[in-house]
């Protein structure tokens, strides 16, 4: 900056670097020097509304989120962004149709090994007829698959011709907790073929099924949802009993 203080690359790194220590009125402050010199560059506009979400000045966040993308509407690290603070601010139905920005992003792709099999298959959000044949494949680790699944007991009572992928460690616990057996299976028992996705007609990742099951605040369920392996229980509470 001291040899080209007008470089706008140079202050929006800055602003980069206060924005991940944890300074967020710092970084506004270059980024908004940044903007003087590019008013409409979508990166920055978009690196605004981070740092007031980080201030939790939600409105003002989403004024840049929305400029930002108003040029570039199909950026998923943007879209996933705006989903998250739409659904800080209890906007729902809003929020779920920017969250499948997720499945464009390189991070996503690595952490969901077989995206490249199920993409001709995934849900885009259009009505879900009950007589398809659906398949659910988890995503992520194993905490957000169990916040998931709480939908997964409005998606077995709607749709009837389902198999859900899941983590090998979670079936006993959701078949237990939904009363139900066949439906969950091991993950990647289906995803990992493109043979065996052919007997289905459309896929969707568990973290989609907010836009099905979600959409108001009076959605969400109240009470607790899975249900513990009661002889297990007993045996761990004796074995602490005799510590």
């Amino acid at each position: 900056l001291k040899i080209n203080p007008n470089f706008k690359e140079s202050i929006n790194n800055i602003a980069n670097y206060f924005i991940e220590t944890g300074s967020y009125k710092k970084a506004l402050k270059y980024y908004f020097k940044a903007l003087e010199k590019e008013s409409n560059n979508p990166e920055i506009l978009y690196n605004i509304g981070v740092a007031y979400a980080f201030l939790n000045e939600f409105n003002l966040a989403e004024q840049y989120y929305q400029k930002s993308t108003d040029i570039n509407p199909n950026d998923g690290k943007l879209n996933k962004n705006y989903s998250m603070l739409l659904l800080i601010m209890q906007r729902y139905k809003e929020a779920w149709k920017l969250f499948d920005g997720r499945l464009g992003l390189d991070e996503f792709k690595l952490k969901n090994n077989y995206i490249h099999n199920i993409k001709e298959k995934l849900w885009l959000g259009n009505k879900l007829d009950t007589s398809k044949k659906i398949l659910v494949v988890k995503e992520q680790g194993v905490g957000d698959e169990i916040l998931y699944g709480s939908m997964y007991p409005d998606l077995l009572r709607k749709y009837l011709n389902l198999k859900i992928e899941t983590d090998p460690r979670l079936i006993s616990l959701f078949e237990r907790s939904f009363k139900t057996q066949g439906a969950f299976v091991p993950y990647s028992q289906f995803s990992k073929s493109k043979k065996e996705l052919k007997q289905f007609d459309v896929i969707l990742y568990a973290g989609s099924l907010g836009r099905l099951f979600r959409n108001r605040l009076s959605d969400f369920p109240n009470k607790n949802f899975l249900n513990a392996n009661i002889n297990k229980c007993k045996i761990i509470k004796e074995k602490l009993r005799q510590i």
